[in-house]
């Protein structure tokens, strides 16, 4: 929290990485999403995290590390502010799978 001390919007700040975070984890626990990286598998965390945060900094090309229909599912659970799936949902990306 120490970095946040500076900040004149100290719950906002909070709050955007607390969404980045859920998004990150959401996308990670649906799927082994390897399959739809095209980086260096060594990289997927910093890549997806990446990808995630491209969506508030489109100075970023993450997206070109990721399947295209990948990252529009992620930005689909990017635009939400309360995550969309549950772990008993079915996978967002489970029509992926057959492909």
């Amino acid at each position: 929290m120490a970095g946040f001390q500076r900040d004149l919007n100290i719950e906002s700040e909070v709050r955007f990485w607390e969404h980045v975070s859920t998004c990150f984890w959401e996308v990670l626990l649906q799927q082994d999403i390897g399959k739809f990286h095209n980086g260096n598998q060594n990289e997927l965390h910093k890549d997806l995290f990446s990808l995630i945060f491209s969506f508030s900094n489109p100075n970023n090309d993450a997206e070109n590390k990721f399947d295209s229909k990948f990252t529009e599912k992620v930005k689909q659970i990017y635009s939400h502010t309360i995550p969309i799936y549950d772990i008993d949902e079915p996978s967002p990306f489970e029509s992926e799978k057959s492909g």
